[in-house]
């Protein structure tokens, strides 16, 4: 993905700013990074696990899925050239 100028958003002339996304469902982490523009700049997704011990009863696992927010969240950071976590100007967290 071709990031846009520190000091352009899309040409507007307005500094790029980046935000970071977190959707934990009941199957997955999914993580995302986008500009000021709502550009998707880069994402990642990690499966989480469910265990069925019995007949209608699941439970997953909280450090599982905490260790698989770290993982999205780092991944997804890799990916989206020239940002670092200090360029993230929010985080939003959906659960």
């Amino acid at each position: 993905v071709e990031m846009p100028s520190e000091n352009d958003a899309g040409g507007n002339g307005k500094k790029v700013e980046y935000f970071m996304g977190v959707d934990c469902g009941s199957g997955s982490v999914r993580v995302g990074i986008c500009d000021s523009t709502g550009r998707l700049l880069a994402w990642s997704v990690e499966k989480i696990s469910t265990n069925n011990p019995r007949v209608d009863y699941y439970e997953q696992s909280s450090d599982e899925i905490w260790g698989k927010v770290c993982k999205a969240s780092k991944d997804t950071l890799a990916k989206a050239k020239d940002v670092t976590p200090e360029k993230i100007r929010g985080i939003g967290f959906d659960a």
